[in-house]
């Protein structure tokens, strides 16, 4: 069962509380243009950014960057329950001005990952948490403004954790210990996505069969081979067509598809558009 315990916005900001007690898999095509902050009230779950796989536990903060492919899935026990923040670029950089010139998106979002939590850090993030759910569910005189407040008090709190642990350099506890040939295979799809790259290849390029590359990469991080290569490429293309003036059809060629005929078709399975159709879309509105 998922029960939707809250759900609630402002212009530029979404906040959801779910808890769910069956199996939950993601989309796989989930990257986007806004940025996310994840905590995990209870239960445990696999998270997946990038080409690195995280275990997140109760009290867990997970910071995801815009742009960014990411996937939760299951760990033994599906049940849960989390709070989920999103972020558009445009409220980011109403509230930079409050942070001497430091960039929330790169003091707080530039590195994904996962953030510990001990139990009065936790005592704190759900305290504030809570009081924007609670300001957003009643709606009194000055609750944006005070919304808002608690944003920025949640992102001083980020980018102060951030600095001590940067300060200490401790290892990244929460990563899945994996067989490390399949993070290198992640890696090399992320720099060679516009390159002709099969199962095959990649068996014979890391001396390892078909069958345990296909069925540990897919364990690992959620993703076919396949599906992992076309994501990757989508990502960009969907990169260059709002970032560049470069043509549709030399961003196919650029990203690895075939043909312009077979660029548009996935392209417009993952984003809902043909490349062009996005395109128009993104700059009528930016």
């Amino acid at each position: 069962m998922e029960e939707i315990v809250y759900n609630g916005k402002l212009k530029g900001f979404r906040i959801e509380q779910i808890r769910r007690d069956k199996f939950y898999s993601m989309p796989i095509n989930h990257f986007h243009n806004y940025y996310e902050i994840y905590y995990l009230l209870s239960g445990q779950r696999y998270y997946f950014i990038g080409s690195r796989n995280y275990y997140v536990k109760k009290g867990d903060l997970v910071i995801v960057d815009s742009n960014q492919l990411h996937r939760t899935s299951n760990y033994d026990d599906a049940r849960h329950e989390r709070i989920l923040l999103e972020f558009e670029p445009s409220l980011l950089e109403e509230i930079n001005v409050f942070f001497d010139n430091k960039f929330i998106q790169t003091c707080v979002f530039k590195k994904s990952g996962v953030l510990n939590l001990g139990d009065e850090d936790q005592r704190k993030i759900e305290e504030i948490l809570n009081s924007v759910i609670y300001e957003l569910q009643r709606q009194k005189s000055g609750y944006k403004g005070l919304v808002i407040a608690r944003l920025i008090e949640l992102f001083t709190f980020i980018i102060r954790k951030k600095e001590i642990q940067n300060r200490s350099n401790p290892p990244d506890e929460n990563r899945v210990p994996v067989n490390r040939k399949i993070e290198e295979i992640a890696d090399y799809i992320s720099s060679h996505y516009s390159e002709n790259i099969s199962v095959d290849d990649l068996s014979e390029m890391f001396y390892i069969s078909k069958y345990h590359l296909c069925r540990t990469f897919k364990k690992y991080t959620g993703f076919t081979i396949n599906e992992y290569i076309t994501i990757n490429r989508i990502m960009q293309a969907k990169k260059l067509l709002t970032e560049s003036n470069t043509s549709v059809s030399e961003i196919a060629e650029q990203t690895g598809f075939q043909s312009l005929t077979n660029f548009g078709k996935v392209f417009k399975q993952y984003m809902g558009k043909r490349p062009t159709e996005f395109r128009k879309a993104y700059r009528e509105v930016n």
